[in-house]
């Protein structure tokens, strides 16, 4: 852990949960907030019953200096994660592992938080296994968030569509589902709702033959890479199932730029009312 990885346009490390989750508490620390269930899963262990270990693994990858005291970049890129006025999510779900990553955006920066989850398909919904002890934390600039985003994404581009193929084939065939979730809030008096998120954006896909864009709005637990898929039929009373549409396997990309945009405008916008009220 604390392993730093470097690609043209990502700085990627890698730091255990624990280690994660003791960085934003510190974090919370020195700005006098309180540390946001959003920055780390819930399900990590708490910091303080690894206190040490945490430690030492933060001064081995330089985010504590001899001192114990966490560097100001890392204050700074923990407040970015967690409170960022923009952020973005994808889940990439396969049969037995989902893979999340929370990217916050701001001042033409970002910073992603990335980890798996080992996941089991029960008739009442998808059960969490088991968690790995790890989380990737990327910086990158805005212009980079979708690699940030989708790095961990299967290979689209080299899908080879059939010709015909009916939804139950695809549904049969389908190895993973994608979730993109884009989200702009902004706390100041005189916005809507302050505290939430008003602007929100949601797609999913499923991945077969080609790439499906799926058009209803189910969340991560909701639709699994096949048994949502398979009720391809619906009767009376009963909620529809999805619609499969084949898109090209840039519609994931385009459609996080248009939803990217959109949130911008609604930022403009509340920023805009709030200033005049």
């Amino acid at each position: 852990m604390g392993e730093i990885h470097v690609d043209a346009r990502l700085n990627i490390v890698e730091l255990s949960g624990i280690a994660w989750a003791e960085t934003v508490r510190r974090a919370a620390e020195a700005t006098g907030s309180e540390a946001d269930a959003a920055a780390y899963p819930e399900y990590f262990p708490h910091p303080d019953a690894h206190h040490q270990d945490a430690g030492d693994e933060l001064r081995r990858a330089g985010i504590l200096d001899a001192q114990g005291t966490l560097s100001p970049q890392w204050i700074l890129a923990v407040t970015l994660a967690v409170s960022a006025p923009l952020t973005a999510t994808t889940v990439v779900q396969f049969q037995d592992q989902s893979i999340h990553s929370r990217a916050g955006l701001a001042g033409g920066r970002g910073v992603a938080v990335s980890y798996r989850r080992r996941i089991s398909h029960q008739p009442n919904g998808v059960v969490v296994t088991e968690v790995r002890n790890a989380v990737e934390v990327s910086f990158f600039q805005e212009e980079n968030a979708w690699a940030a985003l989708s790095r961990h994404f299967p290979r689209l581009h080299q899908l080879e569509p059939l010709p015909e193929a009916t939804p139950q084939a695809v549904a049969a065939n389908t190895s993973c589902t994608i979730h993109l979730d884009v989200s702009g809030h902004l706390d100041v008096p005189g916005t809507p709702a302050p505290g939430s998120r008003p602007y929100t954006s949601r797609r999913v896909w499923a991945v077969a033959d080609q790439l499906y864009s799926v058009d209803q709005l189910y969340s991560v637990d909701q639709l699994n890479s096949v048994d949502q898929l398979n009720s391809v039929e619906t009767g009376p009373g009963q909620n529809p199932a999805p619609t499969l549409t084949a898109v090209p396997s840039t519609d994931p990309g385009l459609e996080f730029a248009w939803s990217l945009l959109g949130a911008k405008e609604y930022l403009g916008s509340a920023a805009g009312r709030s200033v005049r009220s």
